[in-house]
């Protein structure tokens, strides 16, 4: 017990005497550390003075202890916990006295630092005041000046004016003089002259002086017009002006036509800049059209992943390798099917046409269009270029079957390539072409782009920059790629096919092409169609007339 007093004692003193005082962090866990110490230590004491307790009542073997040491124990537990609490308190106590005080120190660092800044906007608020005051005086010392200056000025002016004056009255009073002395003069010689008698007339006349009033003021003469002749040195000069002034405008109008073509190029015509076309989107697409477009391409990928397609390669007078696909279930067929994919496409757009084509028995050749898919170049032919790479493409075909019978069924882009080859002299293995969504000419495809994209914008003078530069860059010019005057010189049975809903291949463009085929030709509308997908909006139709339309002009009875 006397052990515990002491370190009772020792507890106390080390806590802080003034409560208002705020502790340390060190002081705190210094003290809690003390703490826990101390009640570790009574523990330990009480443990062992129960285990006491316990062998003494077993060695007199007594299972109940004494009622004395029971309060005792009951004492020195009681003690623990008054100690403990007392602990708790003092550290609570000490915690909320360093949060007052922190607490106190944020407001009186805030107060201050309010008083910084009200003192701050203060000075500000004279400084201010003090540069417009001096500014002010300033602009008022600058307006006197002047207005002295200009005083000035005018008394000095109105002296040199009053002197000028005096000086012109002097002047005029000097010839008053004058004049009075020669009219003197005259009257003496006159006398003389009159005594001399008739030596007078001998003599010479005398001239006479006449003086001037003011002598100070000059007569200008007005000028004199001459009369000036051209000659022929001034008209070649005149003529060569203008023939320079003319070549620096065409040089100007080519760097304009140049830059805003190039720019409209790379927005509409270069492969991998030119984007979707936003001219075919947003049309009204039947849910008959999506679905049937969703189960045809997974049908057509399925039996492109069981078929073997042979890879073709072939380079162009230009130096671009192109790249096609053949699939042939018969080699001693004659019947073939060249199928052209649309704008930013490739073969594999086209695997479900050729899908139905291998099962009506057609070898089928899918090429890749110049700078589309797998094929190289960067600028889009627009059918023009195309349309004599197709004519290669059937080349390939003849030389391994000059027998053959092809047909050329085209879509977009590859149904305008169609158009514009059918128009070339070609051999007489073509027989008939099929062409959905075909466009007039590429001007007007290009066109109706450049007015979606740019709505605001007009298309006078800048399609016409973009055809100039096409036919700098591509090798043609955009009115030169005309579908329309093509099929006007064609003898080749022509299936044209447009949606009803189609808002970029309009029912116009597909009329002005059914006036002006020459050859043999029908039209077919497909009501829910729009385009590029009449074929899944109405399959049944649409394969239905191709077939048709096809094998009238390809006699099959003759396959091998």
């Amino acid at each position: 017990m006397g052990n515990t007093d002491d370190k009772q004692v020792d507890m106390n003193n080390a806590i802080p005497r003034n409560p208002k005082t705020p502790a340390s962090d060190e002081e705190i866990k210094e003290l809690l550390r003390k703490a826990s110490q101390q009640i570790a230590e009574k523990e330990k004491t009480l443990k062992k003075d129960v285990e006491k307790g316990s062998d003494k009542n077993s060695e007199k073997k007594d299972s109940a202890l004494s009622s004395k040491e029971r309060e005792n124990i009951d004492l020195i537990a009681k003690k623990k916990a008054a100690e403990k609490a007392k602990l708790e308190e003092a550290a609570k106590k000490i915690a909320t006295d360093k949060a007052k005080a922190e607490e106190a120190k944020k407001a009186a660092e805030k107060a201050k630092l309010e008083e910084t800044a009200k003192k701050i906007a203060e000075d500000k608020a004279k400084t201010e005041e003090a540069k417009k005051a001096a500014e002010k005086a300033k602009l008022e010392e600058t307006a006197k000046k002047i207005a002295e200056d200009k005083a000035k000025t005018e008394e000095a002016k109105k002296t040199v004016d009053k002197t000028k004056l005096e000086e012109v009255a002097t002047g005029k009073s000097k010839s008053s003089a004058v004049r009075k002395d020669a009219d003197k003069k005259d009257n003496v010689k006159a006398t003389d002259k009159a005594g001399k008698g008739t030596s007078a007339s001998k003599d010479s006349k005398m001239p006479e002086f006449k003086v001037e009033d003011d002598i100070y003021v000059s007569q200008r003469k007005p000028p004199v017009a001459k009369n000036y002749k051209m000659t022929v040195g001034d008209i070649i000069g005149a003529v060569f002006e203008g023939i320079w002034i003319a070549v620096k405008l065409m040089v100007v109008v080519f760097i304009v036509t140049a830059i805003v073509g190039f720019f409209l190029s790379r927005d509409l015509m270069i492969r991998g800049r030119s984007g979707e076309q936003i001219s075919k989107q947003g049309m009204s697409i039947a849910a008959q059209a999506l679905s049937g477009k969703t189960a045809t391409k997974k049908e057509a990928k399925l039996w492109s992943q069981e078929v073997d397609f042979e890879k073709l390669t072939m380079e162009t007078d230009d130096g671009k390798i192109l790249v096609a696909r053949q699939y042939v279930i018969d080699e001693t067929g004659d019947e073939w099917v060249v199928i052209l994919h649309g704008q930013n496409g490739s073969m594999e757009d086209i695997y479900d046409i050729a899908y139905r084509y291998s099962e009506e028995g057609y070898n089928v050749l899918m090429p890749d269009l110049r700078a589309n898919g797998e094929s190289e170049g960067s600028y889009f032919g627009m059918g023009w270029l195309d349309r004599l790479d197709v004519i290669n493409w059937i080349d390939v075909v003849l030389e391994e079957n000059p027998s053959a019978n092809v047909a050329i069924h085209g879509v977009d882009l590859g149904a305008a390539t169609a158009l514009m080859l059918s128009g070339e002299p070609l051999k007489d293995s073509v027989k008939v072409i099929v062409a959905e969504g075909a466009y007039t000419s590429a001007w007007d495809a290009v066109k109706t782009e450049y007015k979606t994209r740019h709505e605001k914008w007009p298309t006078f003078p800048a399609v016409h920059m973009l055809s100039a530069v096409a036919k700098v860059w591509g090798g043609y010019s955009l009115t030169e790629a005309d579908a329309v005057e093509q099929v006007r010189k064609t003898s080749v049975p022509i299936l044209l096919i447009h949606g009803a809903n189609d808002t970029y291949v309009t029912a116009e463009m597909t009329e002005e092409l059914n006036q002006a085929i020459a050859s043999e030709h029908e039209v077919l509308t497909v009501a829910t169609g729009t385009h590029e997908d009449c074929r899944f909006a109405e399959p049944d139709t649409y394969y239905t007339k191709v077939f048709d339309f096809v094998e009238r002009h390809i006699d099959k009875d003759n396959k091998k």
